[in-house]
């Protein structure tokens, strides 16, 4: 699990597919949670679709996790008044 903090920490976008795997039928949230974590801090569109995918995963602690996830990488700009 350190190694998927280490790739998100160091934004690698050759991840991005590695963890786009990892998360199709795992049921580790554990591992779910650092993938969906690490993802945050990597710059692609890729992460926010899978980011957004997470919403609907059959885990309800998955689901919440990507929820407020997203919230916090969203820029201040897009929330409505």
């Amino acid at each position: 699990m350190i190694a998927i903090q280490v790739l998100g920490d160091l934004g690698s976008h050759a991840a991005v597919a590695e963890f786009e795997k990892l998360l199709e039928g795992n049921e580790d949230y554990y591992l779910i949670r650092e993938v969906l974590i690490a993802l945050t801090k990597i710059k692609d569109p890729r992460s926010m679709d899978l980011l957004q995918k997470a919403k609907d995963h059959p885990y309800v602690l998955v689901q919440r996790l990507a929820h407020h996830l997203i919230d916090s990488v969203r820029p201040r700009d897009s929330d409505p008044l």
